[in-house]
């Protein structure tokens, strides 16, 4: 959304426009309006610009400029038709400096199996949650795949509406149920050989579009080794 002021006491018809937005002189999306508009005259008007991206672009702008201003430019060219000119090219531009907050990180805390029996097992996997900004966010959606070698692969969703309202560690604790046919196996190897039975966590988490964001954003977490050094990691979890 752009807003236009028009400080001509006529009305201004406009037949189409193109517009170019850059940050830092790296063109990061363009498009075209040929639906004629009208500014009123006196008065400010809202547009309503079609973009299209260069995703690649823009989400390297936005992972090298964290906690940096960037500068902001929106050049626009209006096809006007004026009262005793005629057609007429427009040029509009506006500049502005943006803070861009560093996003948040994502990573493996911990993960604890708190039941592992014949039949069917349980985990609670700790995410730890950095927020490096005053702003609060929201993880809607956090997708996850947990292996133990080839005897155990679960996949699964959590979906609850987790907020983070300030700066600072915080954990994010996702319950894991999996009833594998080999659990049999999948037991005798956690009890007698931690050592040699490796295991591997890897998933998604969504955090939902702020004011300020166009999308959702998603971030990948992981953690893998020996299920001996998760049970390690689990109890150093549980004393700190």
């Amino acid at each position: 959304m752009v807003k236009l002021r028009n400080n001509a006491p006529l009305d201004l018809q406009i037949d189409s426009l193109r517009y170019e937005a850059q940050v830092d002189g790296k063109r990061l999306a363009q498009g075209h309006k040929a639906r004629p508009l009208v500014a009123k005259g006196n008065a400010l008007s809202n547009l309503e610009l079609p973009l299209t991206l260069n995703l690649p672009e823009v989400k390297e702008a936005a992972k090298t400029a964290q906690r940096d201003c960037v500068t902001v430019q929106l050049h626009t060219v209006l096809y006007a038709d004026l009262p005793g000119v005629g057609p007429k090219e427009i040029p509009v531009d506006v500049r502005k400096r943006v803070y861009i907050p560093k996003l948040p990180k994502i990573e493996v805390a911990d993960v604890d199996i708190t039941k592992l029996g014949l039949k069917k097992g349980e985990a609670i996997v700790n995410l730890r949650i950095t927020n490096y900004e005053s702003i609060p966010f929201t993880v809607k959606q956090v997708s996850y795949r947990f292996q133990v070698e080839d005897d155990l692969d679960v996949k699964g969703q959590e979906t609850k509406d987790v907020t983070f309202k300030k700066k600072g560690i915080e954990l994010m604790p996702i319950h894991v149920k999996f009833q594998p046919k080999k659990m049999p196996k999948v037991l005798f190897k956690t009890i007698f050989k931690p050592k040699k039975t490796d295991y591997k966590l890897t998933g998604t988490a969504t955090i939902a579009a702020g004011e300020a964001s166009a999308r959702d954003v998603t971030m990948h977490f992981n953690s893998s080794g020996t299920m001996k050094e998760l049970k390690e990691l689990a109890k150093g979890a549980k004393d700190e």
